[in-house]
């Protein structure tokens, strides 16, 4: 009768510890590796406020990660458990990028930068004009 219960105890832990090996691999390669190998620019916008599973949907409906699931989850990690947050921004990103360095970009605020000379002197109306013009 112990025999048999010690043996149910070893395959249980025996499957416990085969399931995290895989899980963590599983995990681990998802995370360092791209989805694509192309270099294709793709531009996000992250807004003020958004959640971390509306930030996964975006990444994963623009085709930069192939699972938005596990993205939300390494996000969710990152904030809870490390207390970083991925900022509001205009994001240029790339399949060829492996989730961790666009996750990295997008917490480091790596966001798009424009260059923009406004004249002294002009209404606000003609620097709304002027940006316009520009596509900001």
């Amino acid at each position: 009768m112990i025999k048999k219960i010690l043996l149910g105890v070893l395959i249980i832990i025996i499957l416990f510890i085969s399931g995290s090996v895989y899980v963590y691999r599983s995990t681990k390669e998802f995370l360092s590796t791209p989805y694509k190998t192309e270099r294709v620019d793709i531009n996000i916008r992250i807004k003020k406020g958004m959640s971390d599973k509306d930030i996964a949907e975006i990444v994963y409906e623009k085709g930069l990660v192939s699972s938005q699931k596990r993205f939300y989850y390494f996000l969710r990690f990152l904030h809870k458990n490390k207390g970083l947050e991925v900022k509001a921004g205009e994001y240029i990103l790339s399949p060829d990028m492996t989730p961790w360095q666009i996750a990295e970009k997008m917490i480091k605020r790596e966001v798009v930068r424009y260059k923009v000379t406004i004249p002294e002197g002009l209404r606000y109306e003609e620097v709304a004009q002027i940006l316009e013009k520009e596509g900001i």
